[in-house]
């Protein structure tokens, strides 16, 4: 399909064949000037001989980007032989776009794949890569990683606990040395300062600041479970709560389960927590130990510093998507039991909180104090809460994270630290070295 296009004698711009005067500069369109026919190609659907090649969806896509790479180095630049125009003309958008196209290092074929254009041949499937950025914000890891094949590993709460650098120190390592938070380090002279100095090899600042952290302080990360495990004993012997951590797998098994709704149990004193599969968990308001909370919160979108005007001095209105949106932010509650290592997790925007009745509110903050009384014993005091977690530095999520989460890594990265924060305390709470 053809369109006829009159370019202005003086800004060189095209202008409709309707139009009696430019419609960029306002000057007048003379009836001589000729017409200038800017052919645009009809392109045919990259899908329309899928059917009769009778190939499957991933040869025909390797096929058509391999022709589509050839065919881009083969064609010069849109405008190397265009009518000349004034130098100060700007390029129309085909131009502009076309320019960009033969510019750019990338092969792109509608067929939901990207390739480059040196791997064009080479490709076996198209990549599974899925953007979450317009997903809703009460995504958890499983829910997501279900929307990602090939990729549930990446984003499962077992496997994060094993992979990169956390508040607690690296989680792939052999082995790690973390100091369990105590009051005593605090009445404690100026030699228990300077001993955990010179065991660790450090200065006595970073020794102070270690002692006065009220969450688990990684210390070292030995190569040799030997040589570890002497300075353990070592930190030990003067004084020092010591908590090892072997392996990157050392959370498997003691990994939270999610909650969504509470019922009264048969007996007196007895609580029936269902979880997201529907079991239920009977658990007596004496088996619980203590409870934790933290907040997870996601990051916001840049917001853009300056806003364009057109041509009349209006503000242009922004584009689709770059709207700025409140973050998805929620608390998780965890609840540690004397009968089991796993905690039950109750996350505020997945909770049913209609058990409360009419004690319900609209803030998830009072729901939580609402439902620990409830679960608190009815002859002892409330249940102890730590809350602790809000100062445990939060270190960037991991970048295969960041490409396969978006904007969601952080609250998920976050959500792996607490649960790190939490077994760690429950393994110092229980006596475990």
């Amino acid at each position: 399909m053809k369109h006829s296009a009159r370019p202005c004698p003086d800004c060189g711009r095209p202008n409709g064949p309707k139009f009696s005067r430019c419609m960029y500069c306002s000057a007048p369109l003379s009836p001589d000037d000729s017409a200038q026919e800017t052919g645009v190609p009809e392109v045919d659907s990259p899908l329309a001989g899928l059917e009769a090649s009778g190939l499957s969806l991933e040869e025909f896509a390797a096929q058509a980007m391999a022709a589509a790479a050839a065919q881009s180095m083969e064609q010069p630049r849109v405008g190397s032989g265009s009518p000349s125009r004034p130098e100060n003309a700007r390029p129309s958008g085909l131009e502009k776009q076309s320019r960009a196209e033969s510019e750019s290092s990338e092969v792109r074929v509608d067929l939901g794949c990207r390739v480059r254009d040196e791997e064009a041949v080479q490709v076996d499937h198209p990549p599974s890569s899925v953007d979450l950025s317009g997903t809703p914000g009460d995504l958890h890891f499983a829910q997501v990683a279900a929307l990602l094949p090939g990729h549930g590993e990446v984003l499962s709460l077992a496997g994060e606990l094993g992979r990169g650098r956390g508040p607690f120190g690296p989680r792939s390592a052999p082995m790690r040395l973390l100091l369990v938070p105590s009051t005593a380090y605090a009445e404690a002279d100026e030699g228990l300062r300077r001993r955990l100095a010179q065991l660790l090899e450090i200065d006595l600042y970073t020794a102070g600041a270690h002692l006065r952290r009220a969450w688990p302080s990684f210390l070292s990360a030995p190569e040799q479970v030997e040589e570890g495990e002497r300075l353990a004993e070592s930190l030990r012997h003067a004084g020092f709560r010591i908590l090892v951590v072997e392996g990157p797998a050392w959370a498997t098994d003691h990994l939270p389960i999610p909650i969504n709704t509470l019922e009264r149990g048969g007996a007196a004193g007895c609580w029936r927590f269902v979880d997201e599969d529907g079991h239920g968990h009977d658990v007596t308001s004496d088996d619980f130990r203590w409870a934790a909370v933290g907040e997870i919160t996601e990051d916001l979108p840049e917001r853009p510093t300056s806003q364009e005007k057109n041509r009349w001095g209006l503000a242009q209105r922004p584009p689709t998507g770059a709207l700025e949106r409140s973050a998805g932010s929620y608390v998780l509650l965890d609840l540690f039991r004397c009968s089991s290592s796993r905690a039950l997790r109750i996350r505020t925007d997945q909770f049913d909180f209609n058990c409360l009745g009419e004690n319900r509110s609209l803030s998830s903050a009072v729901n939580l104090k609402s439902l620990l009384e409830r679960l608190s014993p009815s002859a002892g005091p409330v249940l102890r809460v730590d809350n602790a977690f809000r100062r445990v530095p939060h270190l960037p999520p991991r970048p295969t994270l960041v490409a396969q989460a978006g904007a969601r890594a952080r609250a998920l990265s976050r959500e792996a630290e607490f649960t790190e924060y939490v077994l760690l305390l429950d393994r110092a709470h229980r006596g475990e070295h």
